[in-house]
């Protein structure tokens, strides 16, 4: 199912991230969106719990999904449907989750990150159009999240009714 999935990505992204530390270096396979998991996976443990990380998360692969899916049309978009022939792909997905994570985490190793991944592809228009593309999908989804509610989210207190099986209070 998901969940296994997602906590496989989830351990192995707080691996890397904990093995790269503040700025990841490019991942063996050369992959954006494995580095960016990782960037991102690590930036999320800095929030204050794991309802807030799974929404950054989510929003930072719903982001790079939309770029990718800008560049090459494979699949229906989430947020925003555009096409941008041409545009890097590394571009487009290190500024779709450096976007969202900017405004979703206050983590130290987001800014290095994505410095450090703009500093790897070649200046010209591609680049460009990839960092665009990736900016209008990042805002996408925070334009969503803005009225999901978790602004006002609270956890519940938790109150034992003293029944079997209800925790109380040690």
């Amino acid at each position: 199912g998901v969940m296994p999935v997602y906590r496989s990505l989830t351990i192995i992204g707080v691996i890397i991230g904990v093995l790269l530390g503040a700025t990841p270096a490019p991942a063996a396979d050369g992959n954006a969106v494995t580095q960016w998991n990782a960037v991102a996976t690590t930036a999320v443990l800095n929030s204050p719990g794991r309802i807030f990380d799974s929404r950054a998360l989510a929003a930072v692969h719903a982001a790079i999904h939309d770029a990718l899916n800008g560049i090459e049309r494979r699949y229906r978009p989430y947020a925003l449907d555009i096409s941008v022939a041409g545009a890097s792909v590394d571009a487009a997905v290190a500024t779709a989750a450096h976007h969202v994570l900017i405004k979703l985490s206050t983590a130290p190793n987001v800014q290095p990150a994505y410095d450090a991944a703009l500093s790897q592809i070649p200046e010209g228009p591609a680049k460009a159009s990839g960092i665009t593309l990736g900016a209008l999908c990042a805002d996408a989804i925070l334009a969503r999240l803005a009225t999901d509610g978790a602004a006002d989210a609270t956890l519940p207190v938790y109150v034992s009714s003293g029944q079997p099986g209800d925790y109380d209070r040690t």
